[in-house]
């Protein structure tokens, strides 16, 4: 019937005809724009269609993902009678757990995509693009957009949740965390007994909507017997919660770390320093804390401050020497059950000074000297810098341990060398970095011009041997030449006696 009526019309009325089609989508989404699925279950998104033409050119059935031109699921049909599955494309961004129906009776029906397993990766937009064309007429093209998003929760994810008990004495500081999974974001509440405490929330693994809770609260002594708790819901799944919770137990205990002193990361000094150090540990009975200096154990002092709350504060103060360098500061304390707590701080020496400098005059050419001490588990180098006779300097780096430098290239002409360490920290990587500081200046040492005996010894290098024996050689080829001019002068006046004497 529609057929004859589209045959008699002319262009401009049958023009006009689809225009007042084009006013009534043929494509309508079923349910809302953003439709909620449960993660891992099964996604239908479904979209409606009404007055598609029969005995069309062709009619074509198209979905995209996320703006895609690239079409995954798609289908075409003259009819507006059928039952059909959509072709899943090679570019299916859903590896296979995607398939697409449609089904048509006289022009009205479904178009319906399926996505098994959902992922929260999976939510993003699914357009449908509806193209008919028919004989005479401009082509009908409607598309229209579904939202999935893909959501879940709470669930506990990761290895951190609340302990079994929370061992601790008044004034404890007690902590806990717990790692849920689940979108939109799981709102959590803590509570001691049946009051709130506040906590923190930090966002660990934001694409895998995971989501660390945490808590932070000094205990009275009201709290013994109580319980640390928590719940947790999440967006449309508020029915579901998850919760844990933990006993509050004070009997004797420890040690741990409480109040805000603790050893520094760095201890940055220099040899000849004092440096000192606190930790505040809390415990029943005392805590026995021992303090060392590498393999080297030191002496301390134990300080009650809050004897009723069995919190205690260990110091320690220590003279440093260079070969400290590089070692660490650390404690060890014990308590009951044989618990322990411990900490260590790194010593840092930013400067480091050779002792007894002296650049003099020596053969063939200057040598400079120096002493150093032991530097640990740090490297020191000496920047070393000689001024030459053209006015340019020649620099060069040495290790502080040599004691000593001369090579002629660089001492020879120099009436001076500028000198300054660096000290070095190596990594585990077997890597270093500079501790020492980089702007510090250098420090100058003029030639001393001295026959005084020095009993500084440094090894001749190769090149002033070879120098030595090409002088040698030298003056060994000059006296040889006299020699035998020597010689030949007394055999000539030796005989011009003898025809004398003839």
């Amino acid at each position: 019937m529609f057929m004859y009526v589209f045959k008699k019309m002319n262009h401009v009325t049958l023009f006009l005809f689809f225009l007042h089609l084009s006013e009534c989508a043929i494509v309508t989404r079923n349910g809302d724009d953003t439709q909620i699925f449960k993660l891992n279950s099964t996604a239908t998104l479904k979209w409606n269609l009404n007055g598609v033409l029969d005995d069309s050119l062709a009619t074509l059935y198209s979905v995209y993902y996320n703006q895609n031109k690239n079409v995954f699921l798609r289908t075409s049909d003259t009819s507006n009678n059928l039952t059909k599955s959509l072709t899943v494309e090679k570019n299916d961004p859903f590896n296979g757990r995607v398939s697409g129906t449609i089904t048509l009776n006289n022009g009205t029906g479904v178009l319906s995509v399926e996505l098994k397993n959902v992922e929260y990766e999976d939510s993003g937009n699914f357009t449908f693009e509806f193209v008919s064309t028919v004989l005479d007429s401009l082509p009908t093209q409607e598309k229209v957009d579904i939202t999935l998003d893909v959501q879940s929760g709470p669930s506990k994810c990761g290895s951190q949740d609340l302990p079994k008990n929370f061992t601790c004495t008044k004034g404890n500081e007690i902590s806990g965390s717990v790692t849920l999974c689940g979108k939109p974001r799981p709102n959590l509440s803590w509570m001691i007994g049946d009051q709130s405490i506040n906590g923190t929330i930090n966002s660990t693994k934001a694409d895998q909507h995971q989501y660390t809770y945490s808590f932070k609260q000094n205990v009275t002594s009201k709290m013994c017997g109580k319980s640390v708790s928590y719940r947790a819901t999440a967006g449309l799944f508020q029915n579901k919660d998850v919760s844990g919770k933990a006993l509050i137990i004070i009997p004797s205990y420890g040690p741990s770390k409480c109040g805000d002193q603790d050893l520094p990361k760095n201890f940055t000094c220099s040899k000849g320093d004092e440096i000192s150090g606190s930790v505040t540990l809390c415990g029943k009975p005392r805590p026995n804390l021992s303090w060392m200096i590498g393999d080297q154990s030191i002496k301390g002092t134990i300080d009650s401050t809050k004897t009723d709350q069995h919190q205690y504060t260990y110091s320690f103060k220590h003279n440093v020497t260079s070969k400290m360098c590089g070692e660490s500061v650390s404690y060890r304390a014990t308590g009951f059950k044989d618990n322990e707590v411990g900490s260590e701080a790194l010593v840092v020496m930013g400067s480091y000074d050779i002792t007894a400098p002296v650049f003099i005059q020596d053969r063939p050419c200057p040598v400079f000297t120096w002493d150093s001490d032991n530097h640990g588990l740090c490297e020191v180098d000496l920047l070393l810098s000689f001024p030459q006779n053209d006015n340019n300097f020649r620099n060069l780096t040495t290790n502080a341990s040599a004691g000593s430098f001369r090579d002629c290239c660089f001492t020879a002409y120099a009436t001076s060398v500028e000198y300054k360490t660096m000290v070095y920290l190596k990594t585990k990587d077997g890597n270093r970095f500079e501790i020492s500081d980089i702007n510090k200046p250098l420090t100058t040492v003029g030639l001393t011009k001295t026959t005084t005996t020095t009993t500084t010894t440094t090894a001749t290098s190769t090149k002033n041997l070879q120098t030595m024996l090409i002088i040698g050689a030298y003056f060994g080829g000059i006296a040889t030449v006299l020699l035998v001019l020597l010689v030949i002068f007394i055999v000539y006046r030796y005989s011009k006696q003898r025809n004398k004497d003839v």
